[in-house]
């Protein structure tokens, strides 16, 4: 019994680690550790040893150790430039990574990734309030512009943000186009 336990273990293990998708994942992430690291350490520094909220532990609360609480904004900014930026770093690494894997080294793979990322990051926007959520359903032939203006009952905010993410994915693909028109052309 424990031994064909262990075997079906093992076949398993062998699948996943033969995966090509999840070996990029364990590989972007491990390329990516020192940030992580770094990250980690500035919040636990941040938190435990910077932090003056009164109630927590911490050792800017022991008495004439308040000076450490200066330090906080410095490890929070550094925690910012790290941990909460490491989904970019993420996105980079993993398409790099995945292209490596089927023999493509182009960093284009990467530039595209990344536009891609950005381009869902217009519900950001949503989330800190600059354009208003949808309201009503506006027709999918809707211009740019007019469309985000129906559909958020009438932000502004959307109107630039829509216009924003048009002009930034011309931008994008645009080169892409062209190479492909340059490909086409020459055979």
């Amino acid at each position: 019994m424990n031994e064909k336990f262990m075997d079906v273990m093992l076949t398993f293990a062998s699948k996943v680690s033969n995966n090509r998708l999840l070996s990029c994942i364990r590989d972007a992430f491990t390329d990516l550790m020192p940030v992580i690291i770094i990250g980690s350490f500035c919040t636990l520094f941040a938190n435990v040893v910077c932090n003056t909220t009164p109630g927590y532990m911490s050792l800017a609360n022991v008495p004439g150790l308040a000076w450490l609480g200066m330090f906080k904004p410095l490890f929070t900014d550094a925690n910012y430039g790290t941990m909460n930026m490491m989904a970019i770093g993420i996105v980079i690494m993993l398409s790099a990574k995945v292209a490596e894997s089927y023999g493509n080294k182009d960093k284009v793979v990467s530039i595209l990734a990344l536009s891609c990322f950005i381009s869902l990051c217009v519900t950001s926007a949503t989330a800190v309030g600059f354009c208003g959520t949808m309201v009503v359903n506006a027709p999918w032939t809707t211009p740019p512009g007019l469309m985000a203006f129906m559909a958020s009952g009438g932000s502004f905010g959307a109107v630039i943000t829509q216009l924003l993410c048009v002009v930034i994915s011309f931008a994008i693909y645009t080169p892409f186009v062209i190479l492909a028109n340059k490909q086409q052309e020459a055979k």
